[in-house]
């Protein structure tokens, strides 16, 4: 059933008891009026939220496991849990709607009450399938200054172009600079890219954690200290041919290379080859696991504290003997 014919449904039924106003209350032509301009059905819809709120929010009202007990004072509360409760059945409801609130028990509102039976289930089907769909969605992280040498640009172009193809992805973008500039340039896929602004060690390395893809598409770059982090946390890397990135990520292994084009006045990055690569790894959950460990092993064989201290030591001694 769409939400349109169950809006319809609950209309009708707060139409009947509205009818019956005074049922339901002790002063009806007192108590739920403000300088007496609203009406009590107007409240009832007020109260169960048909002005303001979505589908899900009108149900959820109804949603307590706990139906009340039958007493004045919950009378209209414990009409609206019968008909809306996920635990009761079908002849339960019904009893309750007839018997106690004397309302006629016709061929299709018993057909009526039959849907909103099943109603919170689909919910929570719904919430649960969107849900998975979440879990899903791959975190694609870029670390370092909003600004033009380090790709970023191009790296928007491509994600927002990647969303067609595979829309369970998120870019998450760490750092400072140019704001006002990438924001606009991310119209209109703004749901999908997250700016963090610069985070401090701590928070940086809870999204290292959780990302399933690290991203480096800088024109230049010397010994990456973003690249030696992902490769800690074990993230397969997709980075330009910067002279300091080609020699630190195993192209094939740990992660990818995305040439940089150079020409007469200017350089590009192969933007179609980075879009293809990020494609492979959020498809590919076993070659994105295998270069996930080719990462971390790399870091572990080059660039822990210990070598780099060693190499130093190494470096100095030259000098002093």
């Amino acid at each position: 059933m769409k939400p349109k014919q169950v809006k319809q449904i609950l209309l009708s039924e707060i139409k009947k008891v509205s009818d019956r106003a005074d049922e339901f209350c002790l002063n009806p032509g007192k108590c739920f009026v403000r300088k007496r301009k609203l009406s009590f059905e107007t409240v009832i819809r007020g109260i169960i939220g048909m002005g303001n709120l979505d589908l899900l929010n009108i149900i959820m009202l109804g949603l307590a496991k706990n139906l009340p007990e039958r007493d004045e004072t919950y009378e209209l509360h414990r009409l609206l849990g019968a008909l809306l409760s996920k635990e009761l059945t079908i002849d339960e409801k019904l009893n309750i709607i007839g018997n106690e609130y004397d309302i006629p028990i016709e061929e299709n509102f018993r057909k009526d009450v039959s849907v909103m039976c099943n109603l919170s289930q689909g919910i929570k089907e719904d919430g649960i399938a969107i849900g998975e769909a979440r879990k899903e969605e791959k975190i694609i992280l870029f670390v370092g200054r909003l600004d033009e040498i380090k790709g970023l640009g191009e790296l928007i172009f491509t994600f927002k172009k990647l969303l067609q193809i595979d829309p369970y992805c998120h870019l998450v973008i760490v750092g400072d600079g140019f704001y006002s500039y990438y924001l606009n340039s991310c119209n209109p896929t703004w749901n999908k890219i997250t700016f963090t602004g610069k985070l401090n060690k701590e928070d940086l390395y809870k999204l290292y954690q959780i990302a399933d893809i690290g991203v480096l598409p800088s024109f230049h770059e010397q010994c990456s200290y973003v690249a030696i982090e992902m490769m800690m946390y074990g993230i397969p890397l997709v980075a330009s041919t910067s002279t300091g990135l080609s020699e630190m990520i195993e192209d094939g292994v740990s992660g990818y290379h995305i040439p940089i084009i150079e020409y007469e006045n200017h350089t590009d990055l192969n933007t179609y080859e980075l879009q293809s690569k990020l494609l492979i790894l959020l498809k590919d959950s076993s070659m994105r696991k295998e270069m996930a460990k080719n990462s971390r092993l790399r870091y572990e064989r080059y660039y822990t504290s210990e070598i780099f201290s060693s190499c130093m030591q190494e470096f100095y001694n030259r000098f002093v003997l």
